[in-house]
């Protein structure tokens, strides 16, 4: 999760003007390789030439996932050919039934982390069933429609470690103990 000083974390469907290039940085390094869950309008927040997330298997939540594919693909494109894509859209929101989706490839010791990447509401909904969290601070306020109490999530956990900081930036790594 990135947030500015005031839990701004959206504006207009997509990310805050902040543009932190050692953010985005930090979460391809991290989530590379491995799953991530995000609602749909995440999902179309990212630049096209970017959806899905290459080099990670991407979960899309919609509450209808034949519509938003329709919208958010070219007529042509087939149900193998998104999965090729390493994505998966739908509106299950059982954290069990989700991990059935994962292909085996993602499952393996090295790569087998799942990251809820936003937004708010896939935040709230399986916040309770994650055992870390990342966060990035980032220092300034930006013109945000969707803001998130970061204290809200981050107090479930019992541990933090400050993993960067500088004068633009801090990310924040917190977890609990298993």
């Amino acid at each position: 999760m990135a947030v500015d000083e005031a839990g701004g974390i959206g504006y207009k469907g997509t990310l805050p003007k902040w543009n932190m290039k050692d953010d985005l940085d930090f979460f391809k390094r991290v989530t590379m390789n491995n799953t991530v869950i995000m609602g749909s309008t995440t999902y179309t927040s990212l630049p096209k030439s970017r959806r899905p997330l290459e080099g990670r298997f991407n979960i899309v939540l919609s509450r209808n996932p034949r519509d938003f594919l329709l919208r958010s693909t070219n007529e042509s494109t087939t149900l193998e050919e998104i999965a090729n894509k390493n994505l998966r859209i739908t509106s299950e929101t059982n954290l069990k039934k989700l991990c059935s989706m994962i292909p085996d490839c993602f499952m393996m010791p090295e790569n087998n982390k799942i990251f809820v990447i936003g937004g708010s509401q896939i935040f709230d909904l399986f916040s309770d069933d994650c055992n870390a969290m990342y966060v990035s601070y980032i220092k300034g306020t930006y013109e945000s429609d969707i803001r998130l109490d970061v204290n809200r999530y981050v107090s479930r956990f019992t541990h933090s470690s400050v993993l960067v900081e500088d004068s633009k930036l801090k990310i924040v790594k917190y977890w609990k103990n298993a």
